[in-house]
Parts: structure tokens; C-alpha cells; sequence
């Protein structure tokens, strides 16, 4: 039996009430022996009263994933931003108004969540992005939902990137296929939804052949060995398929997955969806199919052999990078230069890790190369430094129709890419036109 004060005080008080004979033998006057007790009695209330301490220290984890993947997490106890809350609210009323049969609204509302999950390093779940493209479809927007699988498709590599940059490009690759194959799975449902019953026996079998993929990237031989045996690709194939009155192509889908599964390599997967569109007699182009199944992520693999670097800089720089990678390859310069701006910020904090910067240093100035905004200033402040060698950095801010911070920004990348030559006077510098020996950073 625990004793606890709690206990302790009432044996007290039993033996004040039953026993005063004995207060008087142990020499203590009875009126300060009950005060003593109703003293402890309200410091023991009191503390039950109060709330539990809580502890100020990251929850922290470790969960088995898949076999030999591991996955280390540490929550931090931050509070949400007034956007992430506002995107969870945008989430929230998104339910509500699907149950209400209010699909256009409900749309509406993840649209704007989106929006405001971009500007968060939160993650989320694929899931939460795959509720878009199913109220689309059941909303009667079916062609506008195959658009926005599509993108979702494309972007999966990408999205593994960034959510687990610290992972091997295998562990990666594993969880990016595992992405694939739930996307082509919810593509199956909105299809056999609108009764389109040949291209959801096309993407039950894509779903599936991305999952033995996944598997074949994490040498699993077990895994894999269950895509080599018919039950696996005949199950839900013959109702599907029969539905479509086509139950006549069943064992021969099911024998180019086979086909397939012997080697789960990229070029065995065009030629299993090539295959069945025309057993099907689907249209090729009218099915969403991947490239690129066997590649981890396709993230910038110019003008580097890799990006081993990346796992030495902190996450929160690894989100900047990724955000302007992203922005670059789509042609939004200006939001791409705002976030490797805040990567060149990020990185003045950090201490050590040299190389690392170095080579996102070299990124960054490849960036700038291409910038439009860059080959505009540049040519201008050229032409002032040939007019006037030596002149001063800050007798230039004002001469030219550029913010301040743009033309900061144009010379230093500028001295990097030899554009120009800078040499440190005081707190600023003399600008000069480059010299003809000087090496150039590789194109």
C-alpha cells in the first residue's frame, strides 16, 4: 500500500479527535497540535489544486517506418502561427462544408489552405493534398481532378526531398514511390467513381507496380517476392474489370504485371502502362503516367554531382533552399531570390560546416546568373565603373533607378560571378571592372 501525505494528515487528525490524552503526554498544547493539522490540510489541498507541471522539452521518439528504416522525430512545443492556424481552420471548415453538400465551398477552402501551407515549414500528410483532387471529382470537375493528381504526381519527389532531407537518396526514393502509389490509388477511386472502369484498372495496376518499386529500392527480397505471385495483382482486378465488361483481359494484365515485377526497373514500368492502355484500348496520353519511378527525387542534380552537403545545414535552411529551387524551375525569380536571401541569412548564424556553405554559395550565384533582375542592374553599374574605376559602393546607391537592397545584392553576386571587382575600403568598397585573368565560376 502507497502511503501518501495525504494520508499521513488524516492518521494525524484521527489521533487529535480520538486520542487527546496522548497530545498532552507528548508536552504540545492542543490548540497549536489542530493548527499545525489545518495548516497541513491547506497546503495539501492547495497543491492538489494546482495544475500538473509541464515539462518545456520537445516530445522525442524513435518509429520503425518499414524494415531498417527508423525514423527519429522531435516535436517541438511551438505554437502555430497565425497562418497555420488559419490553414487548419481552412481544413477544418472544409469538412464541414463537404458534409453539408457544400463540395464548391469546401474546395474553396483547401485552395486557400494551400496557399498558406506554402509559406510554412509544417508538413502534411499526402492525404491532405489528395482531399483537392476527390471533392473535384465528386463536385462533376472530373478532368480538373486528373489535373491535379498530375501535379501531385510531379511534385512527390520534391516533397520527400524536403520533408526528409536528412535521409539517404534510397530512403528517400522508398518513401517517394510509397507517395506515388497512394496517389495512383486514389486516381483508381475517382475513376471507377465516374465509371471510367479501364483507366481504374490501369491505376489499381500502376499503384501497385509503384509499390513493388518501393520495395525494390529498400532490397527487400521478401516484399518483392509477393509481387511475384498472381493473387496479389488479381485482387480487386476481376470486379473492376468485369464492371467494365472486360474480364476477358484479366490474366493477361495480370501476366504483364508479373512481367513487370521481375525487374521494377523504370523502363519495365512504361512498357507495363503502355501495355495494358492497349489491351484496354485506352488512349496513352490519356492516362497520368511518371516518368521517373526509380529516381529518388529530381532536385538540381546540376551543377552538382549530388547535394550530400545539404544534410550539414540546418533544416530550416534546407526549406529555403527547396522553396527557391522550386520557385526557380517555375520562373518566380523574385519569390526563388527572396528565399535564398533568407538561406545567405540563415547560414551567418550558423558556425562551421565551411564546404557546405561554399557550395550553396556557388548555387546562389549561379541563381543570381540567371536572374532577371540581375542582368538588369548589372549592365548599368558596369557602365558607372567604366566611367569612374575606384568609385565608391555607397556613392552609387541613388545614381541608378534600383533599390538599395537590389543593387547590394547585384554587386555581391557580381563579384562572385566576376562581373565586377570589389576591394574593401572602410566600411565599403571601390568598384572596378574585372580583371581579363581572373577565373569565372563554371557556367
Amino acid at each position: 500500500m502507497r502511503i501518501t501525505a495525504g494520508t499521513v494528515i488524516v492518521l494525524c487528525v484521527i489521533v487529535l479527535a480520538l486520542f487527546p490524552g496522548l497530545v498532552d503526554q507528548l508536552g504540545v498544547p492542543r490548540t497549536f497540535a489542530w493548527l499545525i493539522a489545518l495548516a497541513a490540510i491547506g497546503v495539501y489541498w492547495k497543491k492538489r489544486q494546482a495544475p500538473p507541471k509541464q515539462e518545456n522539452t520537445p516530445n522525442k521518439g524513435t518509429i520503425e517506418i518499414a524494415p531498417d528504416i527508423n525514423l527519429t522525430w522531435e516535436v517541438s512545443c511551438r505554437e502555430k502561427t497565425p497562418s497555420e492556424e488559419k490553414s487548419s481552420e481552412l481544413l477544418r471548415e472544409a469538412t464541414r462544408r463537404k458534409e453539408n453538400k457544400d463540395l464548391d465551398g469546401a474546395i474553396e477552402c483547401l485552395r486557400e489552405a494551400y496557399a498558406l501551407m506554402e509559406q510554412s515549414d509544417l508538413s502534411h500528410t499526402i492525404e491532405t493534398y489528395l482531399r483537392l483532387p476527390l471533392y473535384l471529382q465528386q463536385a462533376g470537375h472530373y478532368k480538373e481532378s486528373i489535373l491535379e493528381f498530375e501535379k501531385l504526381l510531379t511534385n512527390a519527389p520534391n516533397a520527400i526531398a524536403r520533408e526528409f532531407g536528412h535521409l539517404t537518396k534510397q530512403e528517400q526514393g522508398y518513401f517517394s514511390a510509397m507517395r506515388l502509389a497512394t496517389i495512383y490509388d486514389k486516381m483508381r477511386l475517382a475513376s471507377q467513381r465516374e465509371k471510367y472502369f479501364s483507366h481504374a484498372v490501369c491505376y489499381q495496376v500502376l499503384s501497385k507496380a509503384i509499390r513493388a518499386t518501393s520495395w525494390q529500392l529498400k532490397d527487400e527480397k521478401e516484399h518483392v517476392s509477393r509481387f511475384q505471385e498472381p493473387e496479389i495483382w488479381f485482387n480487386g482486378l476481376e470486379a473492376l474489370l468485369k464492371k467494365g465488361k472486360k474480364e476477358a483481359f484479366a490474366q493477361d494484365i495480370v501476366d504483364k504485371a508479373l512481367e513487370f515485377s521481375r525487374s521494377c526497373t523504370q523502363e519495365a514500368f512504361q512498357k507495363l502502362a503502355a501495355d495494358i492502355a492497349e489491351l484496354l484500348e485506352i488512349p496513352l496520353e490519356e492516362l497520368c503516367i511518371i516518368k521517373n519511378t526509380d529516381v529518388p527525387a529530381q532536385i538540381y542534380e546540376e551543377p552538382y554531382d549530388n547535394d550530400d552537403h545539404l544534410q550539414w545545414l540546418e533544416d530550416s535552411v534546407r526549406h529555403h533552399i527547396f522553396q527557391a529551387r522550386d520557385a526557380w524551375n517555375d520562373g518566380n525569380y523574385d519569390f526563388a531570390r527572396q528565399e535564398y536571401q533568407k538561406t545567405a541569412y540563415a547560414m551567418t548564424q550558423m558556425d562551421g560546416q565551411e564546404w557546405a556553405k561554399e557550395k550553396l554559395k556557388e548555387e546562389q550565384a549561379r541563381f543570381a546568373r540567371n536572374d532577371p533582375l540581375y542582368q538588369e542592374i548589372m549592365p548599368i553599374i558596369q557602365k558607372k565603373v567604366g566611367e569612374n574605376p575606384g568609385v565608391l559602393q555607397t556613392s552609387i546607391y541613388g545614381t541608378i533607378p534600383f533599390q538599395k537592397d537590389d543593387i547590394i545584392y547585384a554587386l555581391y553576386f557580381g563579384a562572385l560571378l566576376n562581373d565586377i571587382r570589389r576591394e574593401k575600403k572602410g566600411r565599403t568598397y571601390t568598384l572596378f571592372l574585372p580583371d581579363d585573368d581572373l577565373i569565372k565560376l563554371p557556367e
